[in-house]
């Protein structure tokens, strides 16, 4: 069985380009749920984590990390289109993201439906090492993957995050000796822990 790593909120252009690094030593594949405004300005990067042997997997993070459930329908539609529009206009139709995951999971009573009928499947997590949080360590964030790991399990990571890039790298030596990897698509299923809605 595999296990997927997921990183948010990229791509950057330092930590990202680490991130990949590390992937490749260790043939990892990975999925990216990129921000569209971080992939505007760091579209270098994005076709970075593109041109991969590895064939990591490209997903929708939304425009600018809002909050879905305030969001109205249009609104909504709009974060989700213009990360797709963009990463189409960087890297061509190939790479049209088919996942999305909501900022902080979050999402609104109804809110499944409209992004079904945008053809995207939403993905959430099973592992959260809040590595987001600039109290997590990088031994804190080690400790919460590897305490928690099993066979199907998706992780939510960030590639703009030092100390992630650093625990990643005691982590998949760990891991690489007992699991395989995955992207989300070729898990054999989509996670859904960590959504409302």
């Amino acid at each position: 069985m595999a296990i997927a790593i997921t990183f948010d909120d990229g791509p950057n252009r330092t930590t990202t380009l680490e991130m990949l690094a590390l992937l490749e030593e260790w043939r990892v594949p990975a999925t990216f749920f990129v921000l569209g405004y971080m992939a505007e300005k760091n579209w270098e990067a994005l076709k970075t984590v593109a041109a991969s042997k590895l064939k990591h997997e490209i997903g929708n993070h939304s425009w600018s990390h809002g909050n879905f459930e305030k969001m109205t329908d249009d609104q909504l539609r709009n974060e989700i289109t213009r990360v797709n529009e963009l990463v189409v206009h960087i890297l061509g139709k190939d790479y049209l993201p088919k996942l999305v995951r909501p900022p902080r999971g979050q999402l609104r009573k109804g809110q499944r439906q409209l992004i079904e009928a945008m053809s995207m499947k939403i993905c959430g997590w099973d592992i959260d090492p809040h590595d987001w949080s600039h109290h997590r360590t990088e031994k804190s964030i080690i400790n919460d993957i590897l305490s928690k790991m099993a066979d199907t399990k998706a992780v939510i990571c960030h590639d703009v995050h030092p100390t992630t890039v650093d625990a990643m790298k005691k982590v998949l030596p760990i891991l690489k000796k007992k699991y395989t990897f995955a992207t989300i698509s070729n898990l054999g299923r989509i996670p859904s822990g960590g959504l409302t809605g």
